[in-house]
């Protein structure tokens, strides 16, 4: 700051004396010029005062051009290290988010990043920064399980996310990018839709991923009673020991078959739903594809398991299968209505 008002002082005295000197020879320069005896001194004098104002104005050029190009540098200096630090407070901030996971070692190291901002960083970016990083520790302190980290949930994401996003708004205002229209609000709602997208898909593909515990852990997530652990296990055995090519995955939500020799994606045939209690039966269906004359003749096949036809979807036009496999008819006997519609099905569609 004292280098600055020092500089201001200097140049605007520069300034003033050239103002002074001007004037001094605007009053006297016919007097000068009366005392000097002849004409070659009179031109000598005349081009000493000119040489003296290009002197002192090139002087003050260069003086211009000299603070601008260090402000500039300084500028830019300032520029990158802002940068610099915005990247590294954002690169923490994505990291404690990426796994929808805090712990206070996280939270440690962002307060050090925080720290650094208050150097040179944005008002606005600063205080962005500390509203995330004190509703990390709010959730923290809320949270009444003896972890020493905390899953997310949800809405607490979002949250955070929004939080996020404002720093990095902030930021960008804060490096002052040329001509820049980006809208940070607009960002945020756009960013608000995406979270809501990641969650729908997230659910999606954990509910598929296959369970680590096969069927037993099968049977503890859907509340199923125990002793249908042995006749599930059964009914396994049986379908992919009966030459059908068939491979079960047990997921969260459902033990599907798929047709292994089939490379598609498209390769799955059937699936255990469920476990229905009051009719002490499993209950089964079939993969749905837009084929009424196939699923009409799978449905009368199975009449005996009560097979109802579903269909035609709104969306594809598919129909589907669905039917109950009573406990007791879980043998290579009973299942061979089964396999022989999903003979039938594996031969058609794949």
């Amino acid at each position: 700051m004292n280098f600055f008002a020092k500089d201001f002082r200097s140049k605007y005295l520069n300034y003033l004396f050239i103002m002074l000197l001007a004037i001094a020879l605007y009053v006297g320069f016919d007097v000068l010029l009366d005392k000097v005896p002849t004409e070659m001194s009179k031109e000598a004098v005349v081009a000493a005062i000119g040489a003296i104002f290009v002197i002192l104005s090139t002087k003050l050029l260069m003086e211009r051009e000299s603070e601008n190009r260090l402000v500039e540098e300084r500028r830019a200096t300032v520029f990158k290290d802002n940068l610099a630090d915005y990247r590294n407070a954002a690169d923490k901030i994505i990291k404690i988010l990426k796994d929808n996971e805090i712990n206070p070692s996280e939270l440690h190291e962002m307060r050090e990043v925080h720290s650094k901002l208050i150097l040179l960083g944005a008002r606005d970016a600063i205080e962005c920064s500390r509203a995330f990083i004190s509703q990390c520790y709010e959730f923290l302190e809320s949270d009444e399980t003896d972890n020493e980290t905390l899953s997310l949930s949800e809405k607490q994401v979002e949250v955070l996310w929004s939080l996020a996003l404002n720093f990095l708004g902030s930021a960008r205002s804060g490096l002052h990018v040329e001509n820049d229209t980006f809208d940070i609000a607009l960002e945020v709602d756009a960013f608000r839709t995406l979270n809501k997208s990641q969650s729908r898909v997230e659910k999606k593909y954990k509910a598929r991923q296959e369970l680590t515990g096969g069927v037993s852990e099968w049977v503890n997530i859907n509340i199923v009673p125990k002793e249908i652990i042995d006749p599930v296990e059964k009914l396994i055995k049986i379908l992919e020991s009966s030459d059908l090519s068939l491979k079960s995955k047990c997921a969260k939500t459902q033990i599907s078959f798929h047709n292994y020799r089939h490379q598609k994606k498209s390769n799955r045939v059937l699936y255990i739903n469920g476990y229905n209690k009051r009719k002490h039966c499993l209950t089964l269906s079939l993969n749905s594809r837009s084929d009424k004359e196939y699923f009409t003749d799978a449905s009368e096949k199975l009449k005996d398991f009560r097979a109802k036809l579903k269909g035609p979807k709104m969306k594809d036009g598919s129909y589907h299968v669905s039917f109950d496999v009573p406990i007791d008819s879980i043998s290579h006997v009973g299942l061979q209505p089964l396999k022989y519609v999903i003979a039938e099905f594996i031969k058609r569609f794949h």
